[in-house]
């Protein structure tokens, strides 16, 4: 599963919500956007909501990423000391279909 695994990895308490983004650029080509997105957690364990394409760039991981070319998510729940691995998949301008693996960490709700 390694090379399926999204390079970011958020970490997130209990009781918050979060806005999280995965970046495709390097599997896009230049030109080439994402068209229709899907965020999942297969062990039901999150809630994912507000799924979505960017529409502006932005900065992930410290790379600048193109408009088009990130899924953007928010998730809330889950249980302490738990990773998950919400799946993130894309089709795009280009007729590709893509998914990534995003682990996502839950900790309790005091100062990590």
């Amino acid at each position: 599963m390694s090379g399926l695994i999204a390079s970011q990895v958020y970490v997130k308490a209990v009781a918050e919500v979060r806005n999280a983004a995965v970046d495709f650029s390097p599997l896009l080509a230049s030109t080439e956007t994402i068209t229709s997105t899907t965020v999942t957690d297969p062990s039901s364990g999150l809630t994912i909501s507000s799924i979505s394409v960017s529409t502006g760039g932005l900065t992930i991981n410290g790379s600048t990423v193109a408009a088009g070319q990130a899924l953007l998510f928010t998730v809330s729940g889950g249980s302490s000391g738990t990773t998950y691995y919400v799946y993130a998949g894309c089709v795009t301008s280009l007729s590709q279909t893509i998914y990534r693996h995003l682990p996502l960490r839950v900790r309790g709700n005091s100062a990590p």
